[in-house]
């Protein structure tokens, strides 16, 4: 937490310099506003390889598993092309599968805060890179109906590296 204070406080006061005019073409302001996302979910884990080898079927993947993401942003924007990005994530994720005629479900929960370098192009678009804090809070296995908490078999806090592009709605 130091630390994403002690980087936030820094893009602030450079920002400063920036904002005062120091570079030409400087343009400072901050955007904010509401991130939401819905996308397939397709989980990489040992219960998600292609084949049961305890029981010798294979496990089918389907196609309705499905992430959710509710957050927001805030944004330093040096320019109109250059700015550090801070984001909430909170997240819902689920895999469902077929195991011969029974059900499984795996559902985890979780936040992410992303910290990235966004370089914004004239048309609407932009490439972003950085890292991103992750934390699980609850990962729940569901067979036939009976629930089990699997939580304290998974990394809960871990960090990585975020590389994406995108483009703005509106």
């Amino acid at each position: 937490m130091k630390k994403t204070l002690l980087t936030l406080f820094t893009a602030v006061a450079i920002s400063t310099g920036f904002s005062q005019g120091l570079f030409k073409d400087s343009k400072f302001f901050i955007d904010f506003g509401p991130k939401v996302s819905i996308g397939p979910s397709w989980f990489n884990n040992d219960v998600s390889v292609p084949f049961n080898t305890t029981e010798s079927t294979p496990y089918l993947h389907k196609l309705n598993s499905m992430r959710l993401n509710a957050g927001g942003k805030f944004a330093f924007n040096f320019n109109d092309n250059f700015a550090i990005v801070a984001e909430y994530l909170y997240s819902t994720n689920n895999q469902v599968y077929n195991v011969d005629s029974n059900n499984l479900e795996i559902k985890s929960i979780g936040s992410e805060i992303p910290l990235l370098l966004r370089f914004n192009k004239e048309n609407d678009t932009y490439i972003e890179t950085g890292i991103v804090f992750g934390n699980t809070q609850s990962v729940t296995e569901t067979f036939n109906g009976v629930s089990t908490d699997y939580t304290s078999l998974y990394n809960t806090k871990r960090r990585g590296f975020l590389f994406g592009v995108g483009g703005y709605a509106f």
